[in-house]
């Protein structure tokens, strides 16, 4: 009988240290060398991915198998979401009226996997693009393993219909989701970030955020142009996102903060907008899971009446909630509607994408322009394939129609706000070359309920030797940290 060997350990044919480096296709280094692939990968199927990647020293095949065991969990977990969607949508369409409660926790399901859907999303946009690095990913394996776990285990629950589930708040989110929470605040920190700077192809910020908001923020407006460079296999990536629905009250970017350096500026940056579309789609998803609710309990605590009177009430409240449960299995968002440009050749060289969701008015929100000139392919938003319709539909969110040949889209891609104000400085300008990512985020809020608007603008430049330039301005609002001044090089 040979010798047993536990997770994570060097055994006697492997490397004398577990952080050792193995020469690849050395097979006198290690036995995990005399397996096939295919055979490792099957294994890994049987185990946690806690335990998995403790294999990814052992030598230099395991370390290829578990990144892309990693890899292919994370396109796996969307797929589960693609399967469990449809058949919690056909489960609710079958149960009779008479079993209210298993029908409200049908659609709680139903919004739940939606909203970890769109979670999944931003765990791709911000991990995604580092998979073809061999470092980086290895690094990054033992802080993604947990992650995986927790979204494959909880979506995966949501086939046994009789577990109590929780209402999309914050809350209950946090607690459903402690490793992905955990996760978050190491991005927070640095550590994705830090990881990116040691890439060979380096990614700008800008291009991750167009990511978060295009994968992630399904209800939010959209619009996403694609120009290729003549001549070159580059492109002019441009996004416009906006939101009208801002939560909490008074949140915004600590970016006024003169203790912060502008890497921490820009990781604020991007905590708050990833925060917000988390926020957005709690919402988004939570809105018409409370009418349902409303209306359920509504119905079962009617107080005594005529019968007439009792039958009347009670058809109209089964109609409203019979609207609202075929709500529920249709899709909440906007369709993408998609206009392409060819030259004579037939070279595919402008395409545009773009989502109108109906939005009320309000004084409060956000839009946010990117420009990002001459990306190379591999920078393109890792929506675009998708979009493109040459990748399997995410969900129900990226639903494309073509525009008429006819359409006019001289309206598109709204210019930066450029104005400043020479007499009080209150508006920043927005500095940097041309030829460098652009970013400008404007924010609408309130400080409370009974306050007036105020408004945020934050303007990212770089100048052509790559310096960052972050400025900013507030008015009709109080700064939470008073700047030393308004533009800080990096």
């Amino acid at each position: 009988m040979g010798k047993k060997i536990k997770l994570g350990e060097s055994n006697a044919c492997s490397s004398s240290h577990p952080n050792e480096d193995v020469a690849e296709g050395d097979d006198t280094r290690s036995c995990f060398d005399k397996i096939p692939l295919d055979a490792i990968i099957e294994i890994f199927k049987w185990l946690k991915y806690e335990d998995v990647v403790k294999l990814r020293y052992e030598s230099s095949l395991m370390n290829s198998a578990v990144r892309y065991h990693l890899s292919n969990s994370m396109i796996g977990l969307r797929r589960k979401c693609i399967t469990i969607l449809p058949w919690l949508k056909n489960k609710l369409k079958n149960l009779p009226l008479n079993q209210g409660h298993l029908r409200f926790e049908v659609a709680r399901s139903i919004s739940h996997v939606r909203y970890f859907s769109k979670e999944i999303e931003l765990l791709f946009a911000s991990v995604w693009r580092l998979r073809n690095d061999e470092g980086a990913w290895t690094e990054l394996a033992p802080h993604l393993a947990p992650v995986i776990q927790e979204f494959d285990d909880t979506v995966t629950s949501h086939y046994n219909l009789n577990v109590r589930r929780h209402d999309l708040t914050s809350y209950w989110m946090r607690h459903t989701l402690s490793q992905w929470y955990l996760f978050l605040d190491k991005i927070d920190s640095g550590l994705v970030e830090r990881l990116y700077g040691t890439v060979s192809r380096e990614t700008p910020m800008e291009i991750r955020v167009v990511d978060m908001f295009t994968m992630a923020a399904p209800s939010y407006s959209m619009q996403l142009g694609l120009k290729r460079v003549t001549g070159y296999e580059e492109y002019d990536v441009y996004g416009f996102f906006r939101t009208i629905n801002l939560r909490p009250i008074g949140h915004v970017p600590d970016v006024f903060n003169a203790e912060l350096n502008i890497p921490q500026k820009k990781l604020t940056l991007v905590k708050y907008l990833r925060e917000t579309i988390q926020n957005e789609n709690m919402t988004f998803l939570g809105d018409l899971l409370d009418r349902i609710y409303q209306l359920e309990f509504t119905l079962l605590m009617i107080p005594g009446q005529s019968e007439s009177m009792f039958h009347r009430r009670n058809d109209q409240l089964l109609e409203r909630l019979s609207e609202c449960y075929q709500e529920m299995q249709m899709t909440p968002y906007a369709s993408v509607m998609k206009k392409a440009k060819y030259r004579v050749s037939r070279e595919l060289y402008e395409e545009y994408y773009i989502r109108c969701p109906n939005e009320n008015v309000s004084n409060t929100g956000l839009h946010c322009i990117v420009v990002a000139p001459r990306q190379e392919i591999w920078n393109l938003p890792l929506a675009v394939p998708f979009l493109r319709g040459r990748r399997q539909m995410l969900m129900d969110h990226f639903e494309t129609v073509e525009l008429e040949g006819s359409a006019d889209l001289s309206n598109l891609c709204p210019p930066f706000d450029r104005q400043v104000d020479d007499e009080s400085h209150s508006r920043a300008e927005l500095k940097g070359s041309e030829a460098k990512p652009k970013l400008q985020l404007i924010i609408h809020y309130r400080e409370s309920y009974l306050q007036a608007p105020s408004e945020i603008v934050i303007n990212i430049g770089y100048d052509d030797n790559g310096t960052c330039h972050l400025t900013f301005h507030n008015i009709a609002g109080d700064l939470l940290h008073p700047p030393e001044s308004t533009s800080t090089p990096q």
